[in-house]
């Protein structure tokens, strides 16, 4: 025998229950797992049964319904809020300065390169003149 639209499988003590399971299976669906999807399936629900519904399977349409919508909007409004309004980057890199230790990083990986240099050519001469100058590039108090 087939199964009508208003026939789960399942044998109800109530009027409207395997409705309101269903309902509720869907808002849990919706919440969990498949969230467009389960609420497009929830909203065609009620559409279809909001005025025929018993009323234990009304208000379960009803309140699964709002609140899958309510939980929407919240999410929607929220993430724009925050998107539109949050700062997302950076602040200690962006639009400030350099700082002193920027200026000596960059020159302390040219002195790098200068010694990698001079050590390939095997001049030590060349490479100890090259070791004073970054020690009183680096350190200028070390010089005095």
């Amino acid at each position: 025998m087939p199964l009508s639209d208003d026939d789960f499988g399942f044998e109800e003590e109530k009027a409207g229950q395997n409705l309101a399971v269903l309902a509720e299976a869907l808002y849990l669906i919706n919440l969990l797992l498949l969230p467009g999807l389960a609420f497009a399936l929830l909203l065609g629900l009620w559409l279809k049964y909001k005025g025929c519904a018993p009323p234990l399977a009304r208000q379960h349409l009803k309140q699964t319904t709002f609140v899958s919508l309510v939980g929407g909007l919240l999410i929607v409004t929220l993430s724009g809020l925050i998107l539109a309004l949050g700062p997302f980057q950076r602040t200690d890199r962006i639009d400030q300065p350099p700082t002193r230790s920027q200026p000596r990083r960059r020159l302390g990986q040219q002195l790098r390169l200068q010694l990698r240099r001079h050590r390939a050519s095997g001049d030590a001469r060349i490479l100890f003149e090259t070791l004073l100058e970054a020690r009183k590039r680096c350190a200028p108090d070390w010089a005095s």
